[in-house]
């Protein structure tokens, strides 16, 4: 965050990723309205990280940032996905906090799909969650959107809808192109007036078949 005290009303994303042997954690925060302070978001992201440091699975993690933003009186502000992929399975787990904007791209041997999970309690929130699974054939990515991409567009009647993403995702030569054909098409509706909020796509990607064990 930059010096001035207006920066710390922003509303913003932050995303973050660990590797741990053969697994690869990941997770995309960001705010679920108006005037969040922005310090937020920086202590979830910190609370995942020492939860991660002491070897917690992705469900404690999750219970730990809880914890941390519940006593700082950080209830409710915060969406969130959480992710783990070890290169030894087909499968991704995901835990969520909101309503996730989650896709799968299509790989060698499926098609593009938005992946539909409930929503699960906001941050901060000792609700009931639960480990859902993904399973990504080769080549294929779990695609994580934050709100301001589906946002963009929206006040010009140009909103970008979930047929618009699947199609994009689909387009994109690689995994590594998903991101950039995303946000290409936010600055390109954007493009009169300027994102009014953060635009972020978190791509976790197989790049081919699992090991045997």
């Amino acid at each position: 965050m930059q010096g001035g005290e207006d920066d710390e009303g922003v509303q913003h994303d932050l995303f973050d990723w660990s590797v741990d042997g053969d697994q690869l954690w990941a997770c995309l925060v960001e705010c679920a309205g108006a005037d969040v302070p922005a310090t937020d978001t920086s202590l979830a992201i910190a609370a995942v990280r020492q939860a991660r440091r002491t070897g917690l699975g992705l469900l404690d993690q999750v219970a730990c940032v809880d914890d941390v933003l519940a006593r700082a009186g950080a209830v409710d502000h915060l969406r969130a996905v959480f992710l783990l992929s070890s290169c030894r399975t087909t499968e991704v787990d995901v835990v969520v906090a909101g309503a996730p904007r989650l896709w799968t791209s299509g790989g060698t041997a499926a098609p593009v799909e938005r992946v539909h999970l409930p929503p699960g309690p906001l941050l901060g929130n000792h609700g009931v969650r639960t480990v859902h699974t993904v399973d990504l054939a080769p080549g294929a990515a779990v695609v994580a959107l934050s709100d301001g991409v589906m946002a963009a567009g929206v006040h010009t009647g140009r909103g970008i809808t979930g047929a618009d993403i699947t199609r994009l995702i689909a387009s994109a030569a690689t995994t590594q192109d998903v991101p950039r054909a995303l946000l290409e098409e936010v600055r390109r509706r954007e493009a009169s007036t300027g994102l009014p909020d953060d635009a972020t796509c978190l791509v976790l990607g197989r790049d081919g078949p699992a090991e045997q064990a």
